[in-house]
C-alpha cells in the first residue's frame, strides 16, 4: 500500500513537470511563430485611429495642480441642494406652463457644473482646459510586431469640443509624423463616431494620397440622433429607455436599495406609469421647449463646433434657430 502511495505521489510530480515544460515551451514557440493569434491584430501598414468623443480634459488651479474637469464630476450633495433650492419654481412651471424661470435655474445649475468646459464666441478653448494627451515623433513606435503594425499603437486624441478642420490639422501633422517614422508612404485611416468627422474633415482638407484605406464605425457623418435631436428641439423619453438608463444609474451606495429602486421602476414601467409620466414630459418637451432648453444648451454643448457637427443637414437649420433662441446668432457665426 505504502509503494502505491509513493508510485502515485511519483507519478503527480512527473505529470506536474511535464506541464510546466509544455507551458513553458509553447509559450517560446507561439511567441515566434507569425501565424499565432499573437500576430493576428495588426496591420501591414500603419493604421490611424480617430477615436469618438470624450477625452479627458483639465485644467490647472491657482497653485498649479492639475485638476481633471471633464469626464465632469457632480459634487457631493448638488442634486439634492439644487432640487430642494428650486423645488418651488418647478411646481410653479408645472402649475402655469411657464418655463421661463426653470430654463434661468436649469442653465445655471447646469453652469456650475460644465460652464469651465465652455468655448469663446469663435470656437476657441478659454478658462485654461486642455486636452493632456501630445506626441511627439520621439514617442511614436515605428517597429511592426510579428510583421504587423499593432492596430491600437497609432491613435489620435483630440479636444472633441473644438471644429472638426482644427482638429484635422493636427490630424495631418500626426499622419506626416507617422509616415516619417515607420517609412511607410501610405497609411490607413480609421474614425469613429465624432472621429469619422474629423477624418472626413482631414480628406477634403489634405486631400487622400497618403491614404490607403478608410473605416468608419459607428459613423457620425449623417449627424448623431442624440445631437441632432437634442439641439433640434425633438427629445423624447422612451419608457423603456429610462427603464434600461435606471438599471444602469447607482442611486445608492446600497446594493439591496438599488435593487428596490430598479424593482420598482420595472414594476412602474410594466404597469404603463412610465408611458404616462414619459408622456407628460414629452408633452412640455415639445411644446416649451424654446423656454427653457435654449439656455441649458449653452450652458453646456452649444457653443462646441465638435457636437454641431454631429448635427445632421435636416435639422442644421432648426437647431441653430433653437439653441441660439436667447442669443445673436450672428455672434457664434464662427462656428456655425
Amino acid at each position: 500500500m505504502f509503494e502505491v502511495r509513493q508510485v502515485n505521489k511519483i507519478f503527480k510530480k512527473l505529470i506536474s513537470v511535464i506541464l510546466c515544460i509544455t507551458v513553458v515551451v509553447s509559450t517560446f514557440i507561439l511567441g515566434d511563430f507569425s501565424g499565432t493569434a499573437a500576430a493576428v491584430d495588426g496591420t501591414d501598414i500603419p493604421l490611424i485611429y480617430v477615436q469618438g468623443t470624450g477625452m479627458p480634459l483639465f485644467v490647472k488651479d491657482e497653485n498649479g495642480e492639475e485638476k481633471e474637469v471633464y469626464p465632469v464630476t457632480i459634487p457631493d450633495g448638488f442634486i439634492e441642494k439644487t432640487v430642494k433650492d428650486n423645488m418651488g419654481i418647478f411646481a410653479k412651471a408645472v402649475l402655469t406652463q411657464k418655463w421661463e424661470e426653470f430654463g434661468k435655474v436649469l442653465a445655471e445649475s447646469l453652469g456650475e457644473i460644465y460652464g469651465i468646459l465652455n468655448l469663446d464666441k469663435h470656437g476657441k478653448t478659454q478658462n485654461g482646459v486642455y486636452l493632456k494627451w501630445t506626441w511627439n515623433k520621439e514617442k511614436l513606435n515605428p517597429k511592426k510586431s510579428h510583421g504587423k503594425y499593432p492596430t491600437q499603437r497609432f491613435t489620435f486624441n483630440y479636444d472633441w469640443r473644438l471644429d472638426p478642420y482644427e482638429n484635422a490639422d493636427l490630424l495631418h501633422q500626426f499622419i506626416e509624423d507617422v509616415r516619417e517614422v515607420t517609412g511607410e508612404d501610405k497609411v490607413g485611416l480609421s474614425g469613429r463616431c465624432l472621429g469619422s468627422c474629423i477624418t472626413m474633415a482631414y480628406m477634403e482638407k489634405y486631400d487622400a494620397q497618403y491614404i490607403s484605406d478608410y473605416i468608419l464605425y459607428a459613423s457620425a457623418l449623417d449627424g448623431a440622433t442624440q445631437c441632432s435631436k437634442c439641439f433640434a428641439g425633438e427629445m423624447y423619453l422612451d419608457p423603456d429607455g429610462v427603464e434600461r438608463f435606471m438599471y444602469d444609474l447607482q442611486l445608492s451606495d446600497d446594493d439591496v436599495t438599488n435593487q428596490l429602486i430598479q424593482s420598482f421602476v420595472t414594476v412602474f414601467n410594466r404597469t404603463y406609469g412610465l408611458d404616462i409620466t414619459c408622456a407628460a414630459v414629452n408633452n412640455v418637451l415639445k411644446k416649451k421647449y424654446l423656454e427653457f432648453m435654449p439656455d441649458a444648451m449653452m450652458s453646456t454643448f452649444g457653443t462646441f463646433p465638435g457636437y454641431w457637427s454631429m448635427v445632421n443637414d435636416r435639422d442644421y437649420e432648426r437647431a441653430k434657430d433653437n439653441v441660439f433662441h436667447n442669443v445673436d446668432k450672428e455672434k457664434y457665426a464662427d462656428f456655425i
